[in-house]
């Protein structure tokens, strides 16, 4: 994937004027095109379920940090909505005979585009 990538081909007048209202400039509380956030799965008891954790403390910990940032690009006739800028961080623990097996199948998703 190469940046910026496109989300939204050809943006009609009234989307960019949407986005020069609500996402673009710095008249906001926060930078709106920007969003990041950290998403995780550990042996704590809040989200053991979710994160496939048992009583045997395998250490099963799951942790993505991403912070993506969204523009206007005029560089077609016609604007559109791309993905400037991407950071994306992942971490996880498992069992050692585990940890082969989802690398395989984490290679496998972002090939595909997953």
């Amino acid at each position: 994937m190469f940046l910026p990538y496109p989300v939204i081909e050809q943006l009609t007048p009234e989307q960019v004027l949407t986005w020069e209202q609500h996402f673009a400039g710095d008249g906001h509380e926060r930078p709106r095109s920007i969003e990041e956030g950290i998403w995780r799965r550990t042996q704590d008891p809040a989200n053991a379920t979710q994160s496939g954790w048992n009583k045997d403390n395998s250490g099963r910990r799951r942790i993505v940090h991403y912070r993506y940032q969204y523009g206007l690009d005029y560089t077609y006739p016609v604007p559109r909505l791309v993905l400037t800028d991407l950071y994306l961080y992942h971490s996880f623990t498992a069992p050692v005979a585990e940890i082969g097996s989802y690398l395989t199948g984490l290679d496998s998703w972002l090939a595909e585009g997953r």
